[in-house]
């Protein structure tokens, strides 16, 4: 689907998230899906990465990933 597709759809769709956490409790991937996405569907993945221990973030990564069913609660 390509990156710019993805945000672009997201920017008018509903969507569904998932948030993946690192060991010290703070957001490591976000992963965004429009809301009827299923397993193995284009979704956008952001990674977070921090200045050390604090949570200041230093970088911000967009790519593109495949949706999780196990994630649809």
């Amino acid at each position: 689907m390509g990156l710019t597709a993805l945000l672009k759809t997201h920017a008018k769709e509903m969507v569904k998230e998932y948030i993946a956490y690192d060991g010290s409790n703070r957001m490591e991937y976000l992963y965004t899906a429009i809301a009827n996405a299923s397993d193995g569907d284009p979704c956008l993945r952001t990674q977070y990465a921090y200045d050390g221990v604090s949570t200041r973030i230093v970088k911000r990564q967009e790519t593109e990933s495949t949706w999780n069913s196990s994630w649809d609660i």
